[in-house]
């Protein structure tokens, strides 16, 4: 673009020369070649120049030329001339006006003619009316002179009044929105400001209060958890007890049927004293023959019992063949007992397991005596039993517990059916009876030679009429060690000999003797070829396990 004073004829721009044209983009003067064309010229012209849209007109040539669309004159639409200049929307005679331009003289045209302006142009003929221009539809005629320098300067003042009082009012505007937008952020943070305090307050009150309940939790706690201990100690307080009380009950369970063995002995012999009293009374009326018949009757009864211990002897041999072969026959027991040592003190003494061995006596000599101690062992009567005295003569094993005894009771095997007794197989050292009368189930080892004190007529208590004796069924084989650690084991002389520290029976077991004597003993038993006899099952001497016949219990006559 080319400057605004100065004219040019190869740039665009502002023409401040009358008679001088300026173009879009080149400008030359009247006298010379109007035929340039250029960039757009400026949006507005000087009053009395002749601009063109895209080119210059001449007053010599007819050249075309384009005029500005935003071009105002007196002269010609979208140019400013001279008085004797007309412009175009393109160029002058031929070209087409600007359909904005008006002037001010009596005729426009809308097309093209010589001496007028086309499309909105401007003519300085009176407007002719025979012209073959067209009258722009847009044209606005004007009767008047029109004064631009006077407008301008009317308008400008005007338009920048207007652009001021429209600055101010929206910088008003502007400035009242920025402060109401300011109010409402002010009010804003002030309320998050006071929501913010508010809800610090809640957070803190509610944090106060979490934290006392929490305190309170923790002393609930606390309390709680002294009195599940408190409850603890009860507890164990009320097992110990419980546990005593049952260790009492079933002494006195022990107690009662030693009692009612008692009471059966007393029975048998208030009947005896029936029957002396009965032949006494006969015999003080002079009834003689009474005492003969009673003789004779109580020789038939000796026959009769003689001859059920007879039977009940074969039978018992035939049972105990069939259970556990020919024999003779081993049981294994397996002791647990503290172990003493005088040089630390009794609660270190560590608690060992080990084993003794019984050989059966004969079947021969004891096989009632031998068959049910075999069948006590065989169904598992003495696993859990114990040693319940210790006097100086015999080791006394038996039981605390009334279930113990029921289980000899269920199976019938408690007491032998007769005091078997046999002077080949006296109570010597280290020999193992049945005591009681009827006697079993409880058994003693012999420490001591006592032959006299337990055989026949040995227990004069008793007062028994053939002089009964205690069955004297086994003998210690191996184990003699253990018994004598056992033995080391104190006692507690004022409550029968019982043993300060107890020795258990962990288990017991039949040990039968194979046919093969090439048998490995794999499964203990002391050597040789000896095998143990499943609990429940047979052992019928042939290297063979038969299984237990259906509903068949062993029975002790």
């Amino acid at each position: 673009g080319a400057s605004p004073t100065s004219a040019s004829s190869t740039g665009g721009g502002y023409n401040t020369s009358p008679s001088s044209a300026g173009g879009g983009g080149g400008v030359t003067a009247a006298a010379s070649s109007a035929n340039t064309y250029g960039a757009a010229t400026t949006p507005r012209a000087y009053p009395n120049a002749s601009a063109g849209y895209g080119g210059a007109f001449n007053n010599s040539n007819n050249n075309p030329a384009v005029a500005s669309p935003y071009a105002s004159s007196n002269m010609s639409g979208y140019s400013a001339a001279p008085a004797y200049n007309a412009g175009g929307y393109g160029g002058a005679s031929s070209s087409a006006g600007s359909p904005m331009a008006y002037n001010t003289n009596n005729a426009a045209a809308y097309g093209t003619v010589a001496a007028g302006a086309g499309y909105g142009g401007y003519s300085n003929n009176s407007g002719s009316t025979g012209s073959s221009a067209t009258t722009n539809p847009f044209h606005t005629s004007k009767k008047s002179s029109f004064n631009l320098g006077s407008i301008t300067t009317n308008i400008l003042p005007l338009l920048l009044g207007l652009t001021i009082c429209t600055l101010t009012a929206t910088t008003i505007h502007f400035r009242r929105s920025m402060l109401q937008t300011h109010t409402q952020i002010e009010l804003s943070k002030e309320t998050i400001q006071t929501h913010h305090k508010r809800s610090t307050q809640r957070f803190q009150s509610n944090r106060e209060k979490l934290d006392q309940e929490k305190a309170n939790l923790m002393e609930s706690n606390a309390r709680i958890e002294g009195q599940i201990a408190n409850l603890s100690q009860l507890h164990k307080e009320l097992s110990d007890k419980n546990s005593h009380f049952m260790e009492s009950l079933n002494a006195q369970e022990v107690g009662k049927q030693s009692i009612m063995k008692k009471i059966d002995h007393m029975k048998y012999k208030l009947e005896d004293m029936v029957d002396e009293l009965e032949k006494y009374t006969s015999m003080l009326n002079g009834k003689v023959e009474v005492e003969e018949y009673s003789k004779k009757r109580e020789r038939a009864l000796w026959d009769v019992v003689g001859r059920l211990e007879s039977k009940i002897g074969r039978e018992s041999w035939r049972e105990a063949e069939e259970w556990f072969g020919p024999g003779p026959h081993k049981v294994e027991i397996d002791l647990e007992y503290p172990k003493v040592n005088t040089a630390d003190a009794p609660s270190t003494w560590p608690r060992t397991r080990n084993k003794i061995i019984l050989e059966m006596a004969p079947l021969d000599l004891m096989p009632h005596s031998v068959n049910l101690f075999l069948q006590q062992v065989h169904h598992g009567l003495w696993d859990g039993n114990e040693l319940t005295a210790n006097p100086e003569h015999i080791m006394s094993f038996g039981y605390h517990r009334a279930s113990a005894h029921e289980g000899f009771v269920d199976k019938a095997l408690e007491t032998v059916s007769y005091q078997e007794y046999s002077n080949k197989y006296p109570h010597v050292q280290w020999t193992v009876g049945f005591m009681g009368r009827p006697s079993g189930p409880d058994f003693y080892i012999n420490k001591k030679d006592n032959s006299v004190a337990h055989g026949p007529g040995g227990q004069a208590n008793f007062d028994d009429m053939h002089n009964e004796a205690d069955p004297c069924f086994a003998k210690v084989v191996e184990g003699l060690d253990v018994l004598n650690e056992i033995n080391d084991i104190p006692v507690d002389k004022q409550h029968g000999y019982e043993l300060s520290y107890p020795v258990k029976i962990v288990s017991a077991r039949v040990m039968a003797q194979r046919n093969n004597n090439s048998f490995d003993d794999h499964q203990g038993g002391g050597g040789g070829n000896y095998e143990g006899v499943q609990h429940g099952r047979k052992f019928n001497g042939e290297d063979k396990i038969m299984p237990e016949p259906i509903d068949e219990t062993p029975h002790a006559y």
